[in-house]
């Protein structure tokens, strides 16, 4: 088995699909598929087998998993006393793309200059992968909008208001700006509700206290792909006013007038333990 192949295993097994693991890999799903099936071969039994939805562990599989996932945590564990011996410090940082690429630009900037020693990893991760990636121990610190989690410290940094994106030559582009009447019985796209919890908790709150019919067409696992139905005329969306600068000339951003609450984006690290020094530098300077 190549270390390689250990993640691929993972990455299906937690991602509960091979599409979706090829995707997040980097992979074709038939080079996935074929890794996967060369480990079942050296192993001696099946690790997935195919469900509805996608894959599952098998029985042995989940046997694999549960001790692969322990060879995992010693090969991090060691990597993590390699750097730490060797002088090397990674900063690992996951963050929502619609909400805070602009601002990471410019903080990295200025981090880089104050610290050129620090390697750098930026993730651009959905809700759920921001938790379990500060839980593992997988990320130092994220940037996205807050959500309750006892692992994680917060601090705010900025809102951002939310705007109604329409394809171009809906009805609503007739409009100057939105009011909640307006969004009643229109198609919604929706970022995933898996992945990204507290997005969906924000859109359907407002839709309920204002009486909106909320009629979900679509949900989607990132920004592009949502961005995509949209231009295809599948529905509107709620998004940050930060997306506006990815639309094209296909998509119509507008203000919504009456009520939608702004987003509070905050950056959250480990509240199990203290920061490293060089975690704790990048901290205090993005909330300066």
């Amino acid at each position: 088995m190549e270390l390689r192949q250990l993640q691929y295993f993972l990455t299906v097994a937690e991602s509960g699909g091979i599409s979706q693991a090829a995707e997040q890999l980097g992979l074709t799903q038939p080079n996935l598929s074929r890794q996967i099936k060369m480990l079942e071969e050296e192993w001696g039994w099946k690790l997935f087998q195919r469900s509805g939805r996608g894959v599952q562990l098998t029985a042995k599989g989940e046997v694999s998993y549960r001790e692969m996932k322990k060879v995992q945590r010693v090969l991090d564990q060691s990597l993590k006393s390699m750097h730490r011996e060797n002088g090397v410090k990674r900063l690992r940082v996951g963050y929502a793309p619609s909400l805070a690429s602009s601002f990471l630009r410019q903080v990295i900037r200025r981090y880089r200059e104050r610290a050129p020693q620090v390697q750098i990893s930026l993730h651009d991760v959905s809700t759920e992968e921001m938790r379990t990636g500060i839980e593992k121990g997988e990320l130092d610190a994220v940037v996205g909008v807050e959500f309750d989690n006892e692992s994680i410290q917060w601090y705010p940094l900025y809102e951002v208001p939310q705007m109604v994106i329409c394809p171009v030559g809906h009805r609503l582009t007739r409009l100057r700006s939105v009011s909640s009447r307006d969004l009643d019985q229109e198609r919604l796209l929706m970022f995933s509700r898996l992945d990204y919890p507290q997005y969906w908790e924000n859109i359907l709150s407002y839709y309920s206290e204002k009486g909106i019919n909320a009629k979900v067409a679509g949900e989607f696992d990132g920004v592009e792909s949502l961005l995509t139905a949209l231009r295809a005329g599948l529905g509107i969306a709620l998004l940050s006013e930060n997306i506006v600068h990815q639309l094209d000339a296909e998509m119509v951003a507008l203000p919504l007038s009456d009520g939608i609450p702004n987003l509070q984006v905050s950056i959250g690290v480990a509240s199990y333990h203290s920061p490293e020094s060089y975690v704790q530098d990048f901290l205090t300077l993005a909330c300066e």
